[in-house]
């Protein structure tokens, strides 16, 4: 309306702007500048570690005085988020326009320069079209603490932070040191249960590091903590990749425990004391406790997939499309963590758009297009980045095997008495292979091929299932025993290395414990039976019963995977306390509620410490 009445005021106002973004433009410009040629001629960094540093210094200065003095906004969360994104993209563009121009032959202490000619005024636009958007516009409002969840969040915190502590402090000493062999530190140090640290590796000297066609985009969303850590370890001498993981991790951990207590609060309509307790049951869960400290994807895809469901929930309830971009984006950040999540996207998409979800045009744009995209990126991502490393290692055997096969040979010639050289190389053949079958031997005895299950075929897909783990003692300790109450033997251990696929509980109790918890799962999915969202919940976990339970993908430590469906219980719990909310029944159940809580939490929490210290 202002436009209309008073153009001459508006365009004043938008001058204004304009030169105000100049001024503290050219202070975070100068102040970046400063701490980049501090870095490249002091701390003796690299370009990019050195711009990464220099960029986060200005960027504190650059939202304060943006907000307050610039754009005269209030400085909140959400805006915030919104200026932290505007930032992230102008991270990028400056990260490539850096690197064109040092390689065009600029040097690297004038290349900057041209860099902000062309980055600042991208960056202007971008900040004043997010800082100047209405509340209900920003898109980055999702992510501010609403009062209802302070409680909530503040709790989440600590619990996230308490957990990465107990990890930084039991291999801060092996783990924070600076080496050239820092993997095989590393794979020799870290032994939580089967969670991979290739994380800590991959935050210390990046590279494609995950399994590319299970995690295609995880190594490039690590790129920016790398940058960081890199600068960390520049100034501080310190290798401060656990560090950075667990902001990582805390912050996915606050968020989980944030937007699961919005489903059951604004999607089924819980009351605050009832999402709470549920909130709280889910995190007092064995395998949610070890997610949220561990350097693996899990954490992250649990925190994406809660966050699918909230705004699938939304969207339900206000008779909203999931519109083409949103699948794009959630299914690229989803899939990109890890691919077989990427499917729970397309569930949300068909559960909220419904008939829609067939039109050609969402079948093309929204699910074949960025399937396609992910899968030749993934692609290119091997043979550009994985394959040259692979050949690399084959190499080695090579030449390690010609190199072994001399020694044997001198070591047989000199201990022989044949002349013939003939049945000498036949001798000394029938030596290497003894040797391999021997060693073929071994390895099959160790617990790396002992506790594989038999797969479907040997193709590329069908080398990931299992038909011959047992699927009645998997479903009682593996499915719904680990993940929510740790076993009390071979607690954290590897199935791959040191733990029997299958282990029991001691104690009866522990049994009445998960069949409590199972009772109420399926008493919750029968309440919210009419639901349409909660058929959305149970095909996120229906999907993964699928791929674990019937084809057997990693059925053998499922556990470790259980955070891609825990949260499915406390929601279904959530109808179930809907049903009851006005019988008699409300305030036992929110005892039981409480009671199972505090039980998981003691329990977990407990062997979890003992393991850890």
């Amino acid at each position: 309306m202002n436009d209309i009445t008073n153009p001459s005021g508006n365009k004043r106002e938008r001058w204004g702007e304009i030169l105000r973004f100049a001024i503290v433009g050219t202070t975070a410009v100068a102040i970046q500048y400063a701490v980049y040629l501090v870095m490249i001629h002091l701390a003796h960094t690299g370009v990019n570690v050195a711009n990464t540093m220099a960029y986060l210094v200005s960027f504190l200065f650059n939202f304060v005085a943006s907000t307050r003095y610039t754009f005269k906004v209030k400085a909140t969360a959400g805006r915030g988020l919104a200026f932290a994104f505007c930032h992230v993209v102008n991270y990028l563009l400056q990260l490539l326009m850096l690197n064109l121009f040092v390689e065009w032959g600029v040097g690297k202490t004038w290349a900057p320069l041209p860099m902000f000619a062309v980055c600042v005024p991208v960056n202007f636009l971008l900040v004043r079209y997010f800082l100047k958007q209405e509340r209900l516009q920003n898109p980055f409002y999702i992510f501010r603490i609403k009062r209802e969840e302070r409680w909530v969040a503040i709790g989440s915190l600590l619990y996230g932070v308490l957990a990465n502590m107990l990890v930084i402090c039991a291999y801060w000493l092996d783990l924070s040191q600076i080496t050239d062999n820092y993997r095989k530190v590393v794979i020799r140090v870290f032994h939580i249960s089967g969670y991979d640290p290739i994380s800590y590796l991959v935050l210390t000297n990046w590279s494609a590091g995950y399994n590319i066609y299970r995690h295609p985009l995880l190594a490039f969303f690590m790129w920016i903590p790398c940058q960081i850590n890199q600068g960390l370890m520049a100034l501080t001498g310190v290798n401060c990749d656990m560090a950075v993981m667990a902001v990582i991790l805390t912050f996915c951990c606050v968020y989980s425990a944030v937007f699961l207590f919005r489903i059951l609060r604004e999607i089924i309509g819980l009351a605050q004391t009832d999402a709470t307790l549920l909130t709280a049951l889910l995190f007092s869960f064995g395998y949610t406790m070890v997610v949220t400290s561990v350097p693996d994807h899990f954490c992250l895809s649990m925190f994406m997939l809660i966050l699918t469901l909230y705004v699938a929930g939304k969207k339900m309830n206000a008779k909203h499309m999931y519109t083409k971009w949103q699948t794009v984006l959630f299914f690229i950040i989803t899939a990109g963590i890890s691919l077989n999540n990427g499917i729970k996207v397309f569930l949300a998409n068909l559960f909220v758009n419904g008939k829609k979800f067939w039109k050609p045009s969402n079948l093309l744009l929204a699910v074949i297009v960025p399937s396609a995209v992910i899968w030749i990126a993934a692609r290119w991502e091997w043979k550009t980045l994985e394959r040259p490393n692979y050949i690399a290692r084959q190499m080695q055997k090579k030449v390690k095997a010609e190199h072994d096969k001399e020694k044997i040979y001198k070591a047989f010639c000199d201990t022989t008495k044949l002349t013939d050289s003939t049945q000498i190389a036949k001798a000394v053949d029938g030596i290497i292979k003894k040797k391999i079958r021997a060693k073929y031997i071994r390895d099959h005895k160790k617990a790396w091929n002992l506790h594989k299950g038999k797969p479907i075929d040997k193709s590329e897909f069908g080398s990931w299932t299992d038909i011959s783990t047992p699927r009645d003692s998997s479903l009682v300790e593996n499915i719904f025993g680990e993940p929510i109450q740790l076993h009390q033997d071979y607690v954290l251990k590897d199935v791959l290395v040191n733990r029997p696929v299958l282990v029991q509980y001691r104690w009866v109790w522990n049994y009445v414990v998960e069949g409590v918890v199972a009772l109420l799962f399926l008493v919750g999915i029968w309440c919210g039976r009419k639901s349409r969202y909660m058929w959305l919940v149970m095909s996120f976990f229906g999907f993964d019963m699928f791929i674990h339970f019937v084809l057997g993908f990693g059925l053998n430590e499922v556990y470790i995977m259980s955070p891609h469906w825990l949260f499915a219980i406390p929601i279904a719990m959530a109808y179930l306390a809907q049903r009851v909310e006005t019988t008699r029944l409300r305030v036992p159940l929110r005892v039981l509620t409480l009671l199972l809580t505090l039980y998981l939490l003691v329990w977990n929490a407990v062997l979890y410490i003992d393991y850890m210290l």
